[in-house]
């Protein structure tokens, strides 16, 4: 006879009645593992369908309270509103920003603290927005710093051309 249980993501499994010790033995049906076959109403517990698969598997002791409240206070806790922020990556984007647009030295702190926002986003845990905010203010820092020394160089050799000139003048 054929048989189906149910694993923890509630998918079905189907399996011959032969395979019912080898799938226990694997850990793959427990106690308290739902299980069917085409002769039942409904899914059952497969100690409740086999009990005589488990009589030589003995149950593990019961918690006590505090070990209870311990394993409850071990559990993750679950945020359900959006993730946290990080100041210093959102400033890192709006440095890097103006950087490029306005007034170049804008694009050293972006840099600065895209690097500190990319550091804090990597040591948190689950995915946020702080990544994102922290490598855009990196690269727009660096693309504002790379305006900066341009800008640098062609006053720079304006400058020596003009003064070159006027002393050819002078001359």
């Amino acid at each position: 006879m054929q048989w189906f249980y149910a694993d923890k993501a509630d998918k079905q499994h189907e399996f011959p009645e032969e395979s019912f010790p080898s799938l226990i033995s694997d850990n793959l049906i427990a106690r308290d593992t739902l299980v069917w076959n085409e002769t039942m109403p409904d899914w059952q517990p497969c100690v409740d369908v086999r009990p005589d698969l488990f009589d030589g598997i003995p149950l593990p002791p019961a918690l006590t309270p505090a070990q209870q409240k311990q394993v409850r206070t071990a559990q993750p806790e679950v945020s359900n509103g959006p993730p946290s922020l990080d100041t210093v990556a959102l400033c890192a984007l709006i440095f890097g920003v103006l950087g490029l647009v306005c007034f170049q030295l804008f694009a050293i702190p972006a840099v600065i603290c895209g690097h500190i926002g990319l550091k804090r986003a990597n040591d948190e845990p689950g995915n946020s927005s702080n990544k994102g905010f922290s490598i855009a203010g990196i690269i727009t820092g660096y693309l504002g710093i790379l305006i900066l020394v341009a800008i640098i160089i062609f006053y720079g050799a304006a400058f020596a051309i003009g003064i070159s000139e006027s002393m050819n003048d002078s001359g």
